[in-house]
């Protein structure tokens, strides 16, 4: 399931694709943001939706990033730079 990087909705349509990457495009209904994976995250750095979804749930909790990057099985680096993207995305 898709889910909003700012909002954290799951009212998202498509909305087309990248033209230089052809990556899918998407559209919050509810706080109107238009985003993709390849925005959130540089390619060399993609993650998998279960796993930015997890890490998410962290953030929301309070967790640690050891403990989060535990719970996502992703490496810590990772975790540090998701929560920076979520933190900036909730300013």
């Amino acid at each position: 399931m898709n889910t909003c990087p700012r909002c954290g909705s799951t009212r998202t349509t498509k909305y087309g694709h990248e033209s230089r990457t052809g990556m899918q495009r998407h559209h919050c209904k509810d706080c109107g943001r238009k985003y993709s994976l390849g925005t959130l995250f540089p390619s060399k750095f993609r993650i998998t939706d279960e796993k930015f979804d997890e890490l998410r749930e962290a953030f929301a909790s309070g967790a640690t990033i050891r403990k989060a990057a535990a719970r996502a099985g992703a490496a810590q680096d990772t975790v540090v730079r998701v929560f920076r993207r979520l933190r900036e995305g909730a300013a």
